[in-house]
């Protein structure tokens, strides 16, 4: 006997159509650590057992980050998706154009804090203080500014209500009360805004520029603790000019690192970036003596500068310490730099267990940290066990 089916040849072709089109994701699963594109680092795989046998219950959430991360096509889905927003909104998920003062901002810059956590995200910064002050560390904190506060958007009801005002005032409270020694050089910044250029155009990182003048700021408060430190100046350093960008301590890059996420193609980024940028580099750079590690749940700077004041300091932050590695290791004889974001094999900022032991193990009298305030929210989990 025969069956004939009643299905259409239609039907048929669109489930087979359907059905291949759920391998395609996984027909090359990218195998990278890191995205620099998205300046992140890519969720690693976690077993369903682990290695000490037990089982992993959050395996389908764990899975469904990894391969989230890393399907075929992803990167190629996602640069289509913003330059789609950028072509007909100048804006996407990531980031805005504002053509009045030439300048990219992202999002993140507005949606990641929020002053109703402030509170929440400052107890975190208290424990780190707290610990400092039970292993006989000076903790000193850069809070720095956001791209709105030096070059605020104009014309633009999303962000017209946009101000760090209660902020400012809750930074001076907190210093006071918590004695906590704390900065944050939005005033200093954004009067040598007129003059000099403090943060990238297509990028969200400050400039050599900026990070020097919260450099010499936090420094006038380690001054009172150890007298003897020496403050750098202008003096001290060559300087030289150019239109790529340095993200990183020793690199200079055409695009920056987050381009692709806000969809603007590089024909038109090489455009819009129509400036060059002073850059600092110390006279004697060739005494400093700098060892790098990169592995698993390291990234890592040694400094050892000879003529440094005799003190052993910490610069621990994301990527806004990179610009900070032209003075600070100049400054003392010893420098550790520990960075707190873009770390192979954890989620960025869940470092606290791994990086506690190596910071007790290089016992500093000092650590600085350095963080954005957009960022604040991270603290949130730095203390997190994994």
């Amino acid at each position: 006997m025969k069956f004939k089916s009643n299905t259409p040849i239609s039907d048929i072709i669109f489930a087979a159509i359907f059905f291949i089109l759920l391998f395609i994701p996984m027909l090359k699963i990218d195998q990278s650590i890191n995205a620099p594109e998205e300046n992140k680092t890519l969720a690693s795989f976690k077993p369903l057992i682990n290695s000490n046998k037990t089982i992993n219950y959050t395996f389908g959430l764990d899975f469904n980050s990894w391969f989230s991360d890393r399907f075929f096509l992803r990167k190629k889905m996602i640069a289509m998706y913003n330059y789609l927003h950028y072509v007909f909104f100048k804006k996407n998920d990531q980031g805005i154009f504002d053509k009045d003062n030439g300048c990219f901002y992202f999002d993140f810059e507005f949606n990641h804090f929020f002053f109703a956590h402030i509170y929440k995200e400052f107890e975190n910064l208290f424990k780190l203080n707290d610990f400092c002050k039970e292993n006989n560390i000076n903790l000193y904190i850069i809070m720095t500014p956001q791209r709105p506060d030096i070059y605020p958007i104009k014309n633009n009801p999303i962000y017209k209500n946009y101000s760090n005002k209660k902020f400012i005032k809750y930074i001076k409270s907190v210093a006071i009360d918590k004695n906590l020694k704390i900065i944050f050089p939005y005033e200093e910044i954004k009067k040598a805004s007129k003059k000099q250029i403090m943060y990238y155009k297509i990028d969200y990182h400050w400039t050599d520029d900026a990070a020097f003048i919260a450099y010499k700021e936090i420094m006038k408060l380690i001054k009172k603790d150890y007298p003897f430190v020496k403050i750098l100046n202008e003096n001290d350093f060559d300087y030289f000019y150019d239109t790529k960008l340095r993200i990183n301590y020793n690199q200079l890059k055409e695009y920056g690192t987050v381009f692709n996420p806000v969809g603007v193609s590089k024909k038109d980024l090489k455009n819009f970036n129509n400036v060059k940028y002073k850059y600092y580099k110390h006279k004697n750079i060739d005494k400093l003596q700098d060892t790098y590690i990169d592995e698993m749940y390291k990234r890592l700077n040694y400094y050892y500068y000879p003529e440094g004041a005799d003190l052993r300091a910490a610069l621990v932050g994301p990527s806004t310490i990179e610009a900070l590695s032209h003075s600070i290791p100049f400054t003392f004889k010893n420098v550790l730099k520990v960075r707190t974001n873009a770390v192979k094999g954890i989620n960025d900022y869940k470092l606290m267990k791994h990086y506690k032991k190596i910071i007790m193990d290089y016992k500093p009298e000092i650590l600085i940290l350095c963080v954005p305030y957009q960022s604040l929210y991270t603290f949130e989990e730095y203390f997190a066990e994994e």
